[in-house]
């Protein structure tokens, strides 16, 4: 609610404070991960992508140590891909995308909704990159 009002200091301030007492309580958690995420999420409003990225790669660890639903882990690459391509950090961005897409097709193989959502950013990816070739190559692999 702060960071939609533009409040990213107050917001910051409460999920820090939020942040220490989920630690404190819980140790390593996708509750503490969450925390970190939305974190990620205000400093990459501001711009400041140093601070982004070193609190969602935090985030990206612990998710990928805690969840055991394969879903959840997916759905979590592919945000961490969105919002490393938001903090222009390419390649971090391609390997959660691939992962994430990866993931799908194993839960809902190739043709599904959500394996075309991922496969469109990746491929808006690579585009944004100049990596026409490999766009063609997860296209003509996949055969939408």
């Amino acid at each position: 609610m702060l960071v939609s009002v533009g409040d990213h200091s107050t917001a910051l301030d409460h999920y820090k404070l939020c942040l220490e007492k989920r630690r404190q309580l819980l140790g390593s958690h996708v509750d503490v991960a969450s925390v970190l995420y939305e974190i990620a999420q205000v400093y990459s409003s501001l711009s400041n992508a140093q601070l982004a990225a070193e609190y969602l790669h935090e985030s990206m660890e612990m998710w990928k140590l805690k969840l055991d639903r394969v879903e959840k882990l997916a759905s979590v690459c592919q945000l961490g891909g969105r919002m490393w391509k938001v903090l222009r950090k390419h390649s971090e961005a391609q390997k959660n995308f691939e992962q994430s897409l990866e993931l799908y097709i194993t839960i809902y193989g190739q043709h599904h909704e959500t394996v075309a959502s991922t496969l469109l950013d990746l491929g808006e990816l690579l585009q944004e990159v100049n990596q026409l070739q490999q766009v063609n190559f997860h296209f003509r692999k996949r055969r939408f």
